[in-house]
């Protein structure tokens, strides 16, 4: 529970901050900010990648509310950064399976989750 409170206290908001930055107010985003968010994100992100290089899942052995609150953040996350104009920062983050190896293995873990397929957005499909 812990990792979760600290995940949605502390980088959730950040994280907001860029998909906000890049979905809804591109031409508002402030570049200060932006880095300061992007900091926090990545360092999190860091932190999960050394929590899934130890284990499949981010708390224990088997998927959690951590996994399931984590990972839309994420995707998200991951769609605002492959938008064109993300491309000065998404580096930091993309291709996932070079920057965060395992972090891109637990996802595929993630989507293959019985009833995975009935939770994803038509919206995002092709």
């Amino acid at each position: 529970m812990r990792v979760l409170c600290e995940y949605q206290a502390y980088t959730e908001p950040h994280l907001m901050k860029i998909v906000d930055a890049y979905f809804t107010r591109p031409q508002s985003v402030k570049q200060d900010e932006l880095a300061d968010s992007m900091h926090v994100v990545a360092s999190e992100a860091r932190s999960i990648e050394a929590r899934l290089a130890k284990s499949d899942w981010v708390v224990g052995e088997t998927v959690s509310a951590a996994d399931l609150v984590i990972y839309p953040g994420l995707q998200v996350l991951l769609r605002a950064l492959n938008k064109p104009e993300a491309q000065d920062w998404s580096s930091r983050f993309l291709p996932l399976e070079v920057n965060y190896p395992a972090l891109a293995r637990w996802v595929k873990r993630v989507e293959a989750l019985p009833g995975y397929e009935r939770t994803y957005p038509p919206h995002w499909r092709g």
